[in-house]
């Protein structure tokens, strides 16, 4: 995939039908995933911050098994720009915004979650990026796998 990876909130932002989910085609074995993203429009306000899933990363194994990996809302992605970085576990990417301010629209982040393979041995085939479909709209830039 080459682009922004995005997928629905509850609101519908800008009018665009936004997929529920998106496969990301992988085929290779890996120790850890990597997922550089955030969030767009909502600051997760329905949601129990840390605890409850913006989103969920669902990864298919050749052997037709599959392991879920949620998502959660100030643990491991924040609303992109805005200056609160909550409870973020592992910041990926920070920069302050033009104008330099303390403002509520001051700063851009996005988060960098780490899943570490239950089953390192095995192909990932595809990974599943699902939405909770709630205020949050999560995306990704980048997936990056790590191999031992």
């Amino acid at each position: 995939v080459d682009s922004l990876v995005r997928v629905k909130d509850i609101n519908e932002s800008y009018g665009k039908q936004w997929p529920d989910q998106v496969r990301i085609p992988l085929g290779r074995r890996a120790r850890s995933v990597g997922f550089l993203g955030s969030t767009i429009f909502g600051r997760g306000d329905d949601v129990n911050a840390g605890e409850d899933p913006i989103a969920r990363y669902v990864f298919h194994y050749q052997d037709g098994s599959s392991v879920e990996e949620p998502v959660r809302w100030r643990r491991d992605a924040v609303d992109w720009y805005r200056n609160s970085l909550g409870d973020l576990r592992s910041l990926g990417w920070f920069d302050r915004g033009p104008s330099g301010n303390d403002g509520p629209f001051s700063a851009a982040s996005f988060s960098e979650k780490i899943w570490r393979n239950p089953h390192p041995e095995k192909v990932i085939t595809s990974i599943d990026f699902v939405s909770a479909k709630i205020a949050a709209a999560p995306f990704l830039l980048g997936v990056t796998v790590i191999e031992e």
